[in-house]
């Protein structure tokens, strides 16, 4: 087994590490874009800020196609761990 330079032995690595670390970094943005937009227009009701049904409408509809593209990964993950 490999060394850290702190001389403690390194785990060997296995490809579904490299799988799970590119699926997180994948599942990050679209949860990023979730995050914002709900935090924004909770902060324009809470401000009693004239709210624009069009672009609220639009922002809606970001954050659901961000939840299916977190879903569609997640379910590609699923799919890689099980045993052929």
């Amino acid at each position: 087994m490999p060394a850290h330079s702190t001389g403690h032995p390194t785990p060997p690595k296995h490809p579904e590490d490299d799988m799970v670390k590119g699926a997180l970094s994948r599942i990050a943005s679209p949860l990023t874009v979730i995050r914002g937009y709900s935090q924004l227009w909770q902060r324009r009701i809470r401000r009693g800020e004239d709210l624009d049904r069009q672009q609220l409408f639009q922002a809606l509809a970001t954050i659901e196609q961000s939840g299916r593209k977190i879903g569609l990964l997640l379910r590609q993950l699923e799919g890689h761990n099980h045993d052929p």
